[in-house]
């Protein structure tokens, strides 16, 4: 009887990890979520934790054994649970989610496992389509990361995850099985199928949920660098930040025989709209030229904010024409800024430009884009200057 007591409350407990844990991660999960409701994807992977902790609780506790309607609770239990979290995945990762795949692939599972139960008593069977399925959604989000994500690299912690819970999907119970045999619905207590699931499924738990929290730290991270990275008044990179990935790009293209090209650009007189109109006005028209920069310059290109009014963008794989081109088109839309409630006032930029090769140093090119930027101020500023070794070779469009 002692012993019966000692198997009963082993039981309970290794029947009620799992769900416990899906349950707690869940609420983990949401608790992020209310902190910072932006993150949409976060209250993805706590539904997805909640259906699942149905999908554990009907197959492994709430059921004496798995019937075959317990194994269809838990195949939509899990299909459901499996595309909230792909959805999240791919939410976070930007991409559209591969939900009509999963959905299908349980659709057809469930009709398996009732054929299955049709064709056979022994529940292996039953248990090896639950396991795959999970298996092969685990899979077609994988795939969908690896194949349509921008930065794969930010995902592959995730993947190699979900790629050991596919894996263990596949091959343990048909392991068991191959070690055990056949399995009744009475015997399956009692069986390694069932002392197994109970210790992958809490070690699947904790390990996506584990990668998942890790997922989001990261994210925190990159958001916290990027508000460091970026001048909160411009909304482009600060002089710092611009600085380290113009040198972080010049590492990688060195050995490139392909033009670039520095632009250098100061507002026009700007103390004096800060002097006339105050700073309010003043903080405009820097926004609006953080947002004409943002609007134009695109990777693998660069710009930033380098001085009070002072800009800067670097032009990668650009002659001088495109890059003079490029200057003007920014002096055309930096020209059609109006400050709110001030539609008289007009603002204007003055430019230097300079053009080199990748074994230029950043340094000495900036340094000539400064030179043209004063030589069209001289010239009575709102125009584009570009430098030249020969002073009498220097190009001028004026306004």
């Amino acid at each position: 009887m002692s012993k019966c007591r000692v198997d009963m409350s082993i039981e309970i407990l290794l029947g009620s990890l799992g769900p416990f844990l899906t349950a707690y991660f869940s609420l983990f999960f949401f608790h992020i979520w209310m902190k910072q409701p932006e993150n949409i994807h976060t209250l993805g992977f706590a539904i997805s934790f909640a259906i699942c902790t149905l999908g554990v609780l009907t197959t492994e506790l709430l059921l004496s054994s798995i019937t075959t309607t317990g194994v269809l609770l838990a195949c939509l239990f899990q299909t459901l649970g499996m595309v909230c979290f792909n959805w999240s995945l791919s939410k976070r990762a930007g991409i559209s989610p591969p939900t009509l795949p999963v959905i299908w692939v349980g659709a057809f599972f469930m009709l398996a496992s009732v054929t299955a139960s049709f064709i056979s008593d022994d529940i292996i069977y039953r248990l090896a389509i639950l396991r795959a399925m999970v298996g092969v959604q685990l899979t077609i989000g994988i795939y969908a990361l690896w194949k349509r994500s921008v930065d794969f690299n930010r995902h592959k912690l995730h993947c190699q995850v979900m790629s050991l819970g596919a894996i263990l999907c596949f091959t343990v119970p048909i392991g068991i099985y191959s070690f055990e045999g056949l399995i009744s619905e009475e015997t399956y207590r009692q069986s390694l199928q069932w002392i197994a699931a109970m210790i992958l499924v809490p070690l699947m738990v904790t390990c996506l949920s584990t990668t998942t929290l890790l997922a989001l730290g990261d994210d925190l991270l990159l958001k916290l660098k990027d508000a460091m990275q970026m001048d909160y008044l411009s909304g482009v990179r600060n002089r710092l930040a611009f600085e380290e990935e113009v040198a972080r790009i010049f590492s990688h293209r060195r050995s490139h025989a392909t033009p670039w090209s520095v632009i250098l650009f100061d507002l026009d007189h700007f103390k004096s709209v800060n002097d006339r109109l105050g700073h309010q006005c003043g903080d405009e028209v820097i926004k609006k030229v953080g947002d004409v920069l943002r609007d134009s310059v695109v990777e693998p290109h660069l710009c930033g904010r380098v001085g009070g009014e002072e800009f800067c963008v670097v032009l990668c794989n650009a002659n001088e024409q495109s890059a003079r081109l490029f200057a003007n088109n920014l002096k055309s839309q930096i020209s059609q800024i109006e400050i709110s409630g001030k539609p008289e006032e007009k603002i204007s930029a003055s430019f230097g430009v300079c053009t080199g090769q990748y074994e230029d140093s950043y340094n000495l090119l900036y340094r000539y884009a400064d030179q043209a930027l004063y030589k069209a101020k001289e010239l009575g500023r709102d125009r584009v200057c570009h430098h030249s070794e020969n002073p009498a070779d220097q190009r001028v469009e004026n306004a």
